[in-house]
C-alpha cells in the first residue's frame, strides 16, 4: 500500500491542532510536594551513638589462634611436598601430553595442589567468623582478627606463587 500525500495531510492537520490544545504551563510540578517537604524531617539520619566495642572473648581468640596454627601447619606441609615434587613438575614442562614425563608432572602438580586445601578450609573458616563478628559489632578482638586474615591470605599467596613457578 503506497501512502499518498492526500491520505496523510488529516492526519498532520489533526495532530498539529490538537498539539496546540495543550497548555505549556498545566504540566506537573518537579518541585518536592508538600507530603514530601513535611517527611523530609523524618528521613534525615538521626546520629547515632557509636556501638558499644564487646569485651575481648578469650574462645574466639583461641578459635582464631587454632585456625592460623592449623594454616602455618599446611603451609610446612605444603612446602615439604612442593619441594619434593618440583623436580617432577619441571620434568614434565613442555612435555607432549600424555608422555609419561607429562603424567608424572601431572600427579605430582595434584599432589602439591591437594596441600592447598587446609590454607583454604582456614581462610573459609575465618570467613565464617568474619560474618559472626559483623552481627555481634564492634570488638576488641577485632585487631587479632584482621592479623590473623592477613596472616592466613599470606600464606595462600606464597603458595598461589609457588605453584605459578615451577
Amino acid at each position: 500500500m503506497k501512502l499518498s500525500l492526500a491520505m496523510l495531510t488529516p492526519v498532520i492537520l489533526t495532530s498539529s491542532i490538537l498539539t496546540g490544545c495543550t497548555d505549556p504551563n498545566e504540566y506537573p510540578s518537579l518541585s518536592p510536594r508538600p507530603i514530601e517537604q513535611s517527611a523530609k524531617a523524618m528521613l534525615d539520619d538521626v546520629p547515632l551513638a557509636p556501638a558499644a566495642v564487646s569485651p575481648s572473648d578469650l574462645a574466639f581468640l583461641s578459635k582464631i589462634t587454632n585456625i592460623v596454627a592449623e594454616a602455618e601447619r599446611a603451609a610446612a606441609q605444603f612446602d615439604k611436598v612442593h619441594t619434593a615434587e618440583r623436580s617432577a613438575i619441571r620434568a614434565g614442562t613442555g612435555a607432549a601430553m600424555g608422555s609419561e614425563n607429562w603424567v608424572v608432572a601431572q600427579v605430582a602438580q595434584s599432589r602439591v595442589e591437594h596441600e592447598r586445601g587446609p590454607v583454604k578450609a582456614a581462610l573459609a573458616n575465618l570467613d565464617d567468623l568474619s560474618r559472626d563478628m559483623i552481627t555481634k559489632g564492634p570488638s576488641a578482638d577485632q585487631a587479632a582478627f584482621d592479623a590473623a586474615v592477613a596472616r592466613v591470605e599470606a600464606i595462600d599467596l606464597a603458595q598461589s606463587e609457588a605453584l605459578s613457578r615451577p
